[in-house]
């Protein structure tokens, strides 16, 4: 499942909260004109009986909103948080995250005698085999009557490279922050790493 901010959370709760209230006002409105008019000459027991249980649906309707517009409340606070948070983690970022100390991490967690954490990083070492083994692939092809196929089978090489190097550079971003950022959410830390991972690498790509 995605991960969703508490701005977005709270964004969904005040809408479905207006919406949960409005649909209960008009639906007992409408219930308490059908009960006093019987439009359609129900018998007076069922008529009891069916606007009593649409009344009583409708004003769940009504209290659901409203429980979910003190939610929204909450996510506010929450959200204004989580946004504090994330200023300060990009600043934090911008002053020490660097594409150096990632690859240094990516080394440390390479050889880290944690096993579990260094069977869980993905190598660089994977990354440049994937590299080799794309260019061997790509030059026993490589002619000047290379087939359409042969274009595919070198964008997926450098997708698996991509894919590689991704998952490298994450999980060690995410190590260098978690370091110096304690008890971290962990969904937050995935989400905002995937989003800086684009200014670091991307942004600085382009300016070499």
């Amino acid at each position: 499942m995605a991960y969703q901010s508490n701005a977005e959370l709270a964004k969904d709760n005040h809408s479905s909260g207006a919406m949960l209230i409005i649909v209960g006002i008009i639906g007992i409105v409408i219930d308490l004109i059908v009960f006093s008019t019987n439009p359609f000459n129900v018998p007076e027991f069922n008529r009891f009986i069916s606007c009593g249980v649409m009344l009583a649906l409708f004003i769940l309707f009504i209290v659901m909103g409203i429980l979910s517009l003190k939610t929204y409340k909450i996510l506010i606070v929450k959200a204004a948080e989580e946004d504090n948070l994330k200023k300060e983690l990009t600043k934090w970022c911008d002053d020490n995250l660097t594409k150096e100390k990632i690859a240094v991490e990516i080394y440390e967690l390479e050889h880290s005698e944690d096993e579990e954490a260094a069977e869980s990083a993905v190598s660089e070492n994977m990354a440049e085999t994937i590299v080799k083994e794309a260019d061997e692939e790509v030059e026993i092809i490589a002619d000047d009557e290379a087939e359409p196929e042969d274009d595919n089978l070198q964008e997926e090489a450098f997708d698996r490279i991509d894919e590689a190097l991704f998952f490298a550079r994450t999980e060690a971003m995410k190590k260098i922050i978690s370091q110096n950022f304690i008890n971290l959410d962990s969904d937050l830390l995935d989400s905002f790493v995937d989003e800086y991972y684009v200014k670091v690498y991307d942004d600085q790509e382009s300016n070499d």
